[in-house]
């Protein structure tokens, strides 16, 4: 008797792990960054194989100048994931450009989690 309900925990312990395992799936989205310069603009355009981790995404863009004046801005991507910052920093060298993408969830259904990964991108740039 003793076996068998041993027997029926384990194997009550064994289907209980793989519903879970089975039940819970989260799908994970890259997304990355160009960082382009065309004259006094900082410009770039998000990518990811969801739209929807590129459409509106709010982020940051940083500048590390070798001069005094670091600066950083909060920015958001058109619908294509298209960005810009006008920033006039005529003769300040060169600059360490970061953009930072946080996570972010798009969607939280029971047992369906997509989430849009952080991404990071990084270019000196002349100016």
């Amino acid at each position: 008797m003793r076996r068998f309900v041993k027997l029926a925990l384990l194997v009550c312990a064994v289907a209980m792990v793989f519903a879970a395992v089975s039940a819970a799936s989260t799908k994970k989205y890259a997304v990355h960054s160009t960082i382009t310069k065309s004259g006094h603009t900082i410009a770039g355009k998000l990518s990811s194989p969801k739209s929807k981790c590129i459409k509106n995404r709010t982020f940051t863009v940083g500048y590390r100048l070798h001069t005094p004046g670091n600066r950083t801005y909060i920015v958001t991507s058109d619908a294509s994931g298209r960005w810009k910052v006008n920033d006039d920093l005529s003769g300040k060298g060169e600059a360490l450009v970061d953009v930072h993408i946080g996570k972010l969830t798009i969607s939280n259904k029971p047992h369906h989690k997509r989430v849009c990964k952080a991404g990071h991108a990084q270019k000196v740039l002349t100016f």
